[in-house]
This record gives structure tokens, C-alpha cells and sequence, in this order.
């Protein structure tokens, strides 16, 4: 018995470390994408995490009626995006949430199609003037949606630390 448990422990001890380093590098890898030359906008340990579509919409349908999704769209070469992972990145982390996921919001058509709620996504294609966005999903259900148009329009009330607060505290849910 003792040596079952030498051999399995041979056995999952690289596959641990090999999970741990690959995490380290997938963030070391997102926070090289959102280094802007001198300018760190996302720091070296962050709560971010790269998501293709196809990935996301995989997540959100798996969801347990429990379980947050947080979504953060967003692309690399957008000044707003740029200040926006920054300050979601520090809020999530004050709210002690552990993952945003991030989509690179420069989107092939085909993306746009499968997300699209009119073909049977999970959330509308939002128009470039309003990214970057944040959007969380509660039991496979989009429940916040900072692109829209009542967040957008009176930017006094709505700062990118505010909607990261009804996002990450969940405030959605107040309205």
C-alpha cells in the first residue's frame, strides 16, 4: 500500500506543479498583452483571466444557479480599456472576487454572431462607444450589463468605480 501511494504521488506531483506554472505564465501572459511600453495597466499578479468566446459561452451555460461570472470586455489598444482593467482589477480585488474573465472586445464576425442574443447568445452586441464593458451572470442569466444605455448616459453617476461596485457587490439586484 505504501507503495501505491509513493507511485501515485510521483504521478500527481508533476501535474500539480505543471497546473501551478501554467497559471503563472497565462498571467504573466495577460499582463504582457496590457503593458502598454513603460506603462503597467494591468499589475503582474492580477484577477484576470484571457476567455475566448467559445469558452464563455460554455461557462455561462454550465453556470450553477449559485455561481458569478464576472465578464470584463475590453481591448489592449483602447485608452479606456486600459484605465478600465486597471480599476476593475483593484476593485474586484477589494471586493475579494477572484476571476474576471477578459474578452478581447475586437470580435470577428462570427463571434459577434454567437454571442448575439438575437441568434441565440447570451447578451447583445454591444457598438464600440461602449466598451470597455463589465457584465455578470448569475445562474447561466445575465444579470449586469454596464454598456447599457441607463449606465452610459449620465457618466456623473456611473464612473468605472461605481459600475465596478454594482458589479462586484452585486447592487444589479437593488434596482
Amino acid at each position: 500500500m505504501k507503495r501505491f501511494k509513493k507511485i501515485l504521488l510521483a504521478l500527481l506531483l508533476p501535474v500539480l506543479v505543471l497546473q501551478l506554472a501554467s497559471c503563472k505564465m497565462s498571467q504573466a501572459n495577460l499582463y504582457n498583452k496590457w503593458k502598454s511600453g513603460s506603462t503597467e495597466n494591468l499589475p503582474k499578479a492580477h484577477v484576470f483571466e484571457e476567455i475566448s468566446v467559445g469558452d464563455l459561452i460554455g461557462k455561462v451555460q454550465k453556470q450553477g444557479s449559485e455561481d458569478k461570472l464576472y465578464v470584463f470586455f475590453g481591448s489592449t489598444t483602447s485608452s479606456q480599456s486600459q484605465a478600465a482593467i486597471k480599476i476593475y482589477n483593484q476593485q474586484a480585488i477589494q471586493y475579494e472576487i477572484n476571476k474576471v474573465y477578459w474578452v478581447n472586445s475586437n470580435l470577428s464576425d462570427g463571434d459577434k454572431k454567437k454571442l448575439s442574443a438575437d441568434e441565440g447568445g447570451i447578451l447583445r452586441v454591444n457598438d464600440p462607444e461602449y466598451l470597455p464593458a463589465i457584465y455578470v451572470f448569475e445562474g447561466g442569466v445575465l444579470k449586469f450589463d454596464s454598456s447599457e444605455a441607463k449606465y452610459k448616459n449620465d457618466t456623473t453617476k456611473y464612473t468605472t468605480v461605481k459600475l465596478a461596485e454594482i458589479a462586484f457587490k452585486g447592487l444589479y439586484n437593488e434596482n
